[in-house]
C-alpha cells in the first residue's frame, strides 16, 4: 500500500476537433475488482479542457489514506475514448509535508459531510483532524461545510463560483 503523491500522464496529439480530455479523474482503490463508476475515491480530477494533453501532473489529497490501485477514468458523458502513453505514479518524498491550498470566491456544491459555524481557523484545523478532503468556508456567516471523501465521478466536483466563500484543500508540498 502507498500513500501516492501525483502521477504524471502523457498522452498523444489528436487531430479530431471534437476530441478533448475534460475533467477526466484519477481515482484510488484497496482492491484490484472492476472498476464501478462512483465506488472509488477521488485522488483528483484533471479540471481542464484540452484537445492535446501531453503532459499532465496530479498532486493527490494529502488527507487520503494508504492505496495500492490507481484509476484513471472520463466523465460518463465523456466521448468513450481516453489514450495514455505513460502513466507514472510516485510516493510523496515527505508524508508529512503538506500544503494547503486556497481558492477564493469558489465553493464546493455537492452534499456537504460536516457542517457548522466556525472561525476559519477551527474549520480548516477540523478538517485536518477529520481527514477531510476539503472545506468550504464563509466569512460573513462563519460557515464550515467539511467534505469527507469524494467518489468516483457521478457530477463533476469542479468549484463554482460563489462570492464571499473559499475553498481549501490540502495537498503533498
Amino acid at each position: 500500500m502507498f500513500k501516492f503523491c501525483l502521477a504524471l500522464l502523457m498522452a498523444q496529439h489528436w487531430t479530431d476537433a471534437e476530441l478533448y480530455y475534460d475533467n477526466f479523474i484519477v481515482g484510488l482503490s484497496k482492491v484490484q475488482d472492476p472498476v464501478v463508476r462512483n465506488s472509488y475515491d477521488v485522488c483528483e480530477q484533471i479540471q481542464i479542457k484540452t484537445k492535446s494533453l501531453r503532459f499532465q501532473q496530479v498532486k493527490c489529497n494529502a488527507s487520503l489514506p494508504r492505496y495500492s490501485m490507481v484509476i484513471i477514468q472520463q466523465p460518463a458523458t465523456g466521448p468513450g475514448l481516453l489514450v495514455l502513453d505513460e502513466v507514472e505514479v510516485f510516493e510523496p518524498k515527505n508524508p508529512e509535508s503538506k500544503l494547503w491550498l486556497r481558492f477564493p470566491n469558489q465553493r464546493l456544491e455537492k452534499t456537504v459531510t460536516y457542517n457548522k459555524s466556525s472561525s476559519r481557523a477551527a474549520c480548516v484545523s477540523e478538517c485536518s483532524v477529520r481527514n477531510c478532503y476539503l472545506v468550504s468556508y464563509r466569512n460573513a456567516t462563519q460557515r464550515c461545510e467539511l467534505f469527507q471523501t469524494l467518489k468516483g465521478m457521478g457530477e463533476p466536483y469542479t468549484l463554482t463560483t460563489a462570492a464571499g466563500w473559499e475553498t481549501w484543500k490540502v495537498q503533498y508540498a
